[in-house]
């Protein structure tokens, strides 16, 4: 693209060569390909991000930006049906079960929502625009229903399947005003049943995005998002957690104004590849405690915040015990990354599942 600055050469700087340095430094055989490769997606994301910084901070990337980056953007991500005919890959599945539950059980209770201006104030934010009230109060109406699903956990969170790994805010001009800035408010790892923490046969995360600054169209990407997704993918590759599998899958929820969208994010043959949903209608009910009224968009926000991780991303999968079909055809279903299926996810969900798979 002419319009566009030069790429900036690659060069590496301190940080990542200590980085680099210290994953080479781990006991392993030499040459190990799945380490060398993930060094590899680390330099991708590394030169896809220095050429992201010349681009303004409110920049909406259109599919020739994309191009530029060299980042693909796939097919729309189908979030409207539970089990979507997809042919690129999707490594996550909304949730089976309705969440109007949820929503009851949480509302019923007293909650109003919350008084945004007092905890800016508590947390030092300044809150110069009153027009993004309404945004936050999105964003608190329906994470307080993510993090309240069923019973607690004795490490931390409330969520079954997804758990709290950090919170960040960031604000990419400097200033305090809640039109300029965007932040993460949660960076969510896979919970997995046999495993305390991250578990190592699942790299798929969550993360919440709310970006104020813009509207978006519908066949534009905020470079925030595809910022955050950035630094997002090697802060997973530098906690080295889940060093056995070829890409590490991003769901990013990304909250503008009373609208919403998700977006997945992996690596695969060299490239980052993206896949967006439409805006959902993410606005709040009049009355909080009436389920009735919540939007139907609100609901598949709520589903998708509470999906499975799908999807084969080891280097080497030991073979499913019903991988084959009775002509020895190998038999498509949605497999758990790197494991068999009682290892990642309950049985009694796995039955259920798969049932319909086989269908």
């Amino acid at each position: 693209m002419s319009d566009h600055p030069r790429a900036p050469r690659d060069r590496l700087n301190r940080r990542e060569k200590e980085f680099i340095r210290i994953v080479r430094s781990l006991p392993r055989p030499y040459p190990d390909p799945a380490i060398e490769w993930q060094l590899k997606l680390y330099s991708l994301l590394t030169r896809t991000k220095r050429r992201l910084d010349r681009l303004p901070i409110a920049a909406l990337l259109s599919n020739e930006h994309l191009r530029w980056l060299r980042v693909v953007r796939g097919a729309d991500l189908n979030v409207d049906e539970a089990e979507p005919v997809d042919l690129e890959a999707r490594f996550f599945m909304p949730a089976p079960r309705n969440p109007l539950k949820c929503f009851l059980e949480m509302y019923s209770n007293g909650f109003l929502g919350w008084a945004m201006p007092d905890y800016c104030a508590m947390n030092g934010w300044e809150l110069f625009d009153e027009r993004v009230l309404p945004v936050l109060r999105v964003l608190r109406y329906y994470h307080a229903v993510i993090n309240a699903v069923e019973k607690s956990y004795p490490d931390v969170g409330t969520n079954p399947y997804w758990f709290p790994a950090g919170f960040r805010k960031f604000n990419p001009t400097g200033l305090q005003r809640s039109t300029d800035y965007f932040w993460i408010q949660d960076f969510y790892h896979y919970r997995s049943p046999d495993v305390s923490g991250p578990d190592p046969a699942v790299p798929h995360s969550i993360v919440s995005l709310v970006d104020t600054s813009i509207d978006v169209p519908d066949d534009h990407i905020l470079k925030s998002e595809l910022l955050m997704g950035i630094l997002c993918m090697r802060h997973i590759l530098a906690l080295r957690h889940w060093p056995g599998h070829y890409t590490l899958p991003l769901l990013i929820l990304s909250y503008h104004d009373t609208r919403g969208r998700i977006i997945q994010m992996h690596c695969e043959n060299g490239k980052l590849h993206i896949r967006m949903s439409r805006h959902l209608d993410l606005s709040v009910p009049k009355c909080p405690q009436d389920v009735t009224q919540i939007p139907r968009d609100g609901l598949i926000m709520t589903k998708w915040f509470l999906s499975k991780p799908i999807g084969n991303t080891a280097f080497f999968s030991p073979p499913h015990k019903d991988s084959q079909e009775e002509d020895g055809r190998q038999k498509r279903t949605h497999q758990e990354p790197g494991t068999s299926w009682p290892l990642a996810i309950p049985k009694e969900e796995h039955d259920g599942n798969a049932a319909q798979n086989q269908q």
